[in-house]
């Protein structure tokens, strides 16, 4: 990620290489640039930058036979949560009333964001700590939209991913699994862990699997809002038994 100067603010520029980017990036920066306007707190994009051959940002670029490209976005000058929880340890530890509400925090911010998303028929793919950061503002932002697409394409981090898409013979990703991965993210915010893996994944029963993976689905729920969030139990019981999680009937209450 480059920082630049741009109209008197900063901005960051995400390089791309020589030669104009790819069809689908373009149509996802195209994406995301139109769904602002609608949600506000997502990152906000300007576009593709071209970086002319003869520039001064040029010459320190690994390659300068040609011009570059580079997405121009909203810089957002703070730490993801993977290195908040790092740094500080995990957030149980942390003695502010309004840094131990961070987690609930990042379900209902994010959340928010991914429901945007989901309005709008998209999955975000990869959700986890690494693509959340807290900004200025002291707000989590949801960021890298590089697989932003439709439903049922299937790739993201497979620590963040229900252990089911992962095994199924034609594995894909849908609303329901950004429901997941957000959850899992906040587990791992929490405890320190870096995603879950699942025993479940050893047992050769796919009736025994699908049954110890969807009640790990709501202990995950459970260990993330325990306290904060009391109402929050029944409505996952109601939530996960229903073909897609709506993060609206989720973020309600916090």
């Amino acid at each position: 990620m480059i920082v630049i100067q741009k109209n008197e603010k900063k901005r960051a520029l995400k390089l791309y290489g020589p030669g104009l980017p790819s069809e689908q990036i373009l149509n996802t920066v195209e994406i995301v640039r139109n769904l602002r306007q609608h949600c506000p707190s997502l990152l906000k994009y300007y576009g593709i930058y071209k970086i002319p051959i003869d520039s001064e940002l040029a010459k320190n670029l690994p390659y300068s036979w040609t011009d570059s490209y580079a997405l121009m976005m909203e810089l957002i000058d703070g730490n993801t949560a993977e290195d908040i929880s790092g740094q500080k340890g995990v957030w149980r530890e942390m003695k502010s009333e309004q840094s131990i509400y961070w987690p609930v925090r990042l379900f209902k911010e994010i959340g928010e964001q991914l429901q945007c998303l989901h309005a709008n028929m998209l999955v975000h793919r990869d959700v986890k700590p690494g693509n959340i950061m807290m900004d200025q503002n002291q707000k989590w932002r949801l960021v890298d939209f590089d697989l932003l697409t439709k439903p049922y394409i299937f790739a993201g981090t497979s620590l963040y991913t229900v252990p089911l898409k992962m095994l199924a013979v034609s594995p894909s990703l849908d609303i329901q699994n950004d429901v997941w991965a957000l959850a899992t993210t906040v587990y791992a915010y929490m405890k320190g862990t870096s995603g879950l893996f699942l025993s479940a994944l050893y047992e050769d029963d796919w009736g025994v699997l699908h049954n110890k993976t969807v009640a790990r689905q709501e202990e995950v729920l459970y260990e993330s809002f325990f306290p904060e969030a009391p109402d929050f139990q029944e409505k996952i019981k109601t939530a996960w038994a229903l073909p897609q999680t709506p993060l609206r009937y989720l973020l309600e209450g916090l």
